[in-house]
């Protein structure tokens, strides 16, 4: 894994404990969470990628976070979920992209996260049907999310 450069298209899924839609994602992190503190979960369906030379397509990954207050305070406590399918340089990877340690655009996380509670490796599902983004980990995340369309919008949000 001599070249550390790295790259991901897929698809994000999040779903947070707030009472509307993540103000705090909506506000680039400058308004709290509705409940004063953030419970979140992300599921991401990697598609094509790369880090260096090892392939991430075709894997899964989920992030659970607990942030307690303002998201830009940070102080956040993460854990990171990958598919039981990857390799172990594909886990390494993953693990360096998604601590920040690799740079680019979850750089960073590595300001952010206080405590990262470590990586584990475990079956994954990402599904689409229909609109609905299907995202779990057995006893972790069971998790369901379906865009709707907005009041005066003609695509989904």
């Amino acid at each position: 894994m001599a070249d550390q450069s790295w790259a991901m298209k897929g698809e994000l899924v999040l779903s947070c404990n707030c009472t509307v839609f993540c103000p705090c994602v909506l506000s680039l992190g400058n308004h709290p969470p509705t409940e004063g503190y953030c419970q979140t979960w992300a599921g991401f369906r990697i598609d094509a990628g790369h880090f260096g030379e090892v392939d991430l397509s075709g894997l899964n990954l989920g992030l659970i976070m607990e942030i307690p207050g303002y998201m830009s305070r940070g102080n956040w406590t993460a854990g990171l979920f990958i598919d039981s399918r990857a390799s172990v340089y594909a886990v390494k990877a993953l693990t360096k992209i998604f601590t920040g340690k690799a740079g680019g655009t979850t750089s960073l996380l590595s300001i952010l996260v206080g405590k990262f509670l470590g990586v584990e490796q475990v079956p994954i599902t990402y599904e689409t049907r229909d609109k609905t983004r299907i995202f779990q980990i057995p006893r972790i995340i069971d998790g369901a999310v379906t865009p709707f369309q907005g009041k005066d919008r003609d695509k989904d949000t």
